[in-house]
């Protein structure tokens, strides 16, 4: 057992001349490695050029490919986009006010276009000349040009000089002649200087929407009414806010605060939210208590509002 252990730890051991001989190898295969490739680099020039090919692999092909696909794909949208759609201009006269949704589709307007051409005109309470159809952002100059003299209705100039000119005679209008505007017909609006029937019409038409006038200065709302027309009527009117229709905050419906002029959807909302949280409303400030009326908003409001004593009274 002895002999085995000396003979394995013989056949392991390097004699000190083995050890010198190793080591001179080793530096010689390092030297001749760096000389080389030094030689190589700084040294060599070859006579002739060496050219690389480049072959892709099979997932640079693919990237490539793909790529390129997505640039084709790219501009079939953008084709797509550019895509001026068809044009289907009327050849016969018509009044827009009687179109539908689906008529201006026909034309070649989108449904989301025609929506907004339809809103309009409902917020309008109706087109009433051909130039009120390019108040309406979809409907650009072009196809308005195309279709103008096919709008069976005046045009803007022509309805503003019908109402200045219709009556001469009232450059001299009595110092003491008024009209109350809450109470005013027709024929008594159409007295006042540059105020013809469609102008009598629109105040009326605003007037009834609004539930009276509380101040002069709301003519300048009515459509149609310009400020110098304002100026020249204004020492003829009066306003007798007594004849105001007033909506009770502690009945009053979503949709009737909805469609008054001063309110929009948010405000009537969250006044109704306010009235459910409150059960009812004591006084007209409270409406100050919601989210969408300012104090500035709330003066504009307060004459067409009242509260209802009598829920509460009996209470009591």
């Amino acid at each position: 057992m002895k002999d085995q252990k000396d003979w394995n730890s013989g056949f392991f051991e390097f004699s000190k001349k083995s050890r010198r001989g190793a080591i001179v190898l080793i530096v010689f295969f390092i030297i001749v490695s760096f000389g080389f490739a030094i030689w190589r680099d700084f040294v060599y020039s070859p006579n002739f050029a060496v050219s690389y090919l480049y072959i892709p692999d099979d997932d640079s092909m693919d990237f490539q490919q793909s790529k390129q696909g997505q640039k084709q794909s790219d501009h079939k949208k953008t084709s797509k986009k550019n895509e001026v759609k068809k044009i289907n201009y009327p050849t016969e006269r018509f009044n827009p006010n009687d179109l539908s949704n689906k008529d201006w589709q026909k034309m070649g307007f989108s449904q989301k276009q025609a929506d907004v051409i339809v809103n309009f005109k409902n917020a309008r309470d109706g087109f009433k000349t051909k130039e009120d159809l390019l108040d309406v952002f979809v409907i650009d100059s072009t196809f308005y040009v195309e279709i103008k003299k096919y709008i069976d209705l005046p045009n803007r100039a022509d309805e503003a000089s019908s109402d200045l000119k219709s009556q001469p005679q009232k450059d001299k209008l009595d110092e003491n002649f008024f009209v109350e505007l809450n109470q005013a017909s027709t024929e008594e609006l159409v007295k006042l200087k540059g105020i013809g029937e469609y102008r009598a019409k629109n105040i009326i038409k605003y007037r009834d929407a609004l539930g009276g006038f509380y101040h002069k200065d709301q003519l300048l709302n009515v459509y149609g009414i310009p400020e110098e027309v304002f100026e020249e009527i204004i020492n003829h009117v009066t306003v007798n806010d007594e004849h105001i229709h007033k909506m009770d905050l502690n009945s009053v419906s979503y949709e009737d605060l909805k469609k008054h002029p001063l309110i929009n959807p948010n405000e009537a909302k969250s006044i109704l939210d306010l009235r459910e949280q409150i059960n009812e409303f004591k006084s007209v400030d409270e409406v100050l208590q919601t989210a969408f009326i300012d104090l500035k908003k709330y003066k504009e409001l307060k004459p067409y509002f009242l509260v209802s004593e009598s829920t509460f009274d009996s209470k009591e």
